[in-house]
Parts: C-alpha cells; structure tokens; sequence
C-alpha cells in the first residue's frame, strides 16, 4: 500500500501531463482494510455488539515475519479498538474473553497451534483460547497448519477431488503448479502419466523447482534450469531423507518488465522479474507487486515492492 501510495504523490504528477489518454488510476484494495473489513463482518455474525481486536502473536518472536505490531498501528490510526496481544496473556474474567488490557470481542489469531500445544506444555493455561475457537471468537491466519507448498498437491492433483466443488476443481486445475512432496513414490507426473518421482525428477531438472515445503524468504528454493546436474542430484538426495520436508513444481517463468532507473544522472532501463501476491476477500482482491533481477523473486533475496494500480 505506501509503495502505490508515493508512487501516485510522486511520479504521477510528472508523467500525468506526458500521457494525456491514460486513464484514472488508483491503489488496489489495502490488505490491512481487508482484514479489517473480514474481522467486522465476523464479529456481527456472532452477535458481538463491539469490536475489540487483539492481534494474537508470540510478542517474544525477534525474527521471521514479524508484521502485527505494524498493522495493529495502522489500524488503531483508523479509529479501531485494536492491540498486540500474546496468546499466553489471554485469560477468562466475568465469563467473558480478555487480555491484559481488558474484554476482546475478537482474537485473530497469528501462530501456529503447535506453538501453543507448546506453551501448554511449558505450563502456561490456553484454557482462554480454546473458549475463543468454542464460541467463534477465533479467526486464523493460514499459518503453520495450512502454509504448506505441498497444499497444492493436496488442492490439484485430485487425490481430494471428493471434498471439493467443480467449480475449486476447475480453478486450481488452471492455475496451481504442479506439486509432489519429495519422497520415493509413484505419482502423475505434470503431463498427465505414471512416473517414478524421483528418476523423474533427475531427468527433467529444467521444468522443475524444488523448494523447502514450508520455510519463506525463498530460503532454500533451487531452480533447475540454473542449477548444475550434479548439484542438484545432491539436493534431491539430501530432501529424500528429510521426509516430507521438501517439494518439487513445475517451472514457470516469471513475467519480465523493464523498469526505468537514474544511474550517475542519465536514464538507464533494467529487466526486472515480476510476481503478484493477492489477498481476496468479500470486498475484492488486494495485489501485493514484487520485483527482482534474480531468477527467485523475494524481497529477502534482494528484491523490491512495485506499486500495483488499478486502472479506470
């Protein structure tokens, strides 16, 4: 959102008078107001008669994705009734949910269950968050229990076709890449046949990915059109024995745009790669525009933000 945002205060007003047929232009959905949007709804569905929002996540964590506190400020800069809450302060008082700071209508909940199957153990009473998922005071990430790469083999490979409608069917038959967990198996290959995964994957490195099933950052992530043989037969051997822990994709070339750049005062043009991010809910589709030179487009792995705008 703040890239789309300088990008219109900044430049628009100097390219606006050189493109005199382009359209109005404005952000995308701010994924931030969506969440917002998402967590009201809920609470009116179950009768809450207020809003007030902890934003549970490990409020020790000093690395990873470390978002909430960020959002939290953004929301409670719009007038919402919104705080970083640790799961282990959450607490039942007068029969009703609360956290240090008082009643909580709503806990959206940003950890993995096991890390409170953990604090469960470690002694710290999760009593208060099971009473939030028994009266639908709960709304969870995707998190640890559903950000897994290997959930597209679950959603397009049709081995759970049973559980899904024709119209899901359709969409990530479309638009999933092919996905095998690695291990010894027999599987579909992309093409539709029979193979044996992994002579499979030795013999077509080059229309293949394989990355860490669950790490982010694009940490770990080998593209076997760049990697050498006897380097990646290393990589396969070495994600055959973490069981589970590794996953295989069909190659799909990211879109490539120039983009305009001031080098030592004169105007230079750089291919970059372009991925999207979407987050979409009942009020539309929010983008998230990342950019690189290198071959794995991820902000960690010295990309960048491209403001993504919508256009009439």
């Amino acid at each position: 959102p703040i890239a789309e945002e300088l990008f219109l205060e900044l430049v628009m007003p100097y390219l606006q008078p050189h493109l005199p047929g382009l359209p109005p232009l404005k952000k995308t959905l701010d994924s931030r107001e969506m969440l917002l949007g998402l967590l009201t709804r809920h609470a009116m569905s179950i009768g809450r008669k207020s809003l007030n929002i902890a934003f549970a996540e490990d409020t020790t964590a000093d690395e990873g994705i470390t978002e909430g506190p960020h959002i939290v400020e953004f929301l409670r800069s719009r007038g919402v009734n919104i705080r970083l809450s640790d799961p282990r302060d959450l607490h039942i008082k007068g029969g009703g949910l609360c956290d240090r700071a008082g009643a909580i209508d709503i806990v959206y909940r940003n950890f993995e269950l096991r890390d409170a199957m953990d604090w469960e153990k470690e002694g710290f009473n999760m009593r208060a968050l099971r009473s939030a998922f028994l009266n639908k005071q709960a709304v969870s990430t995707l998190c640890g229990e559903f950000d897994h790469k290997s959930m597209w083999e679950a959603l397009a490979s049709g081995s759970f076709d049973m559980y899904l409608n024709n119209d899901d069917i359709a969409v990530f038959k479309r638009h999933l890449l092919w996905t095998r967990v690695v291990r010894e198996r027999r599987t579909i290959g992309p093409d539709g046949g029979n193979v044996d995964l992994l002579p499979f994957a030795i013999k077509g490195k080059d229309m293949l990915v394989l990355k860490p099933n669950r790490l982010c950052g694009g940490h770990g992530v080998a593209i076997g059109l760049g990697t050498f043989q006897s380097e990646w037969e290393v990589m396969l051997d070495k994600a055959l024995k973490e069981d589970g822990e590794w996953v295989l994709q069909s190659y799909s070339p990211p879109e490539k745009y120039s983009f305009p750049l001031f080098e030592r005062g004169r105007l230079v043009f750089e291919e970059h790669n372009i991925v999207y991010g979407l987050t979409a809910t009942e009020d539309g589709a929010g983008v998230l525009g990342r950019v690189s030179t290198e071959p794995v487009v991820n902000i960690a792995r010295h990309g960048g933000l491209m403001p993504v705008l919508r256009a009439g």
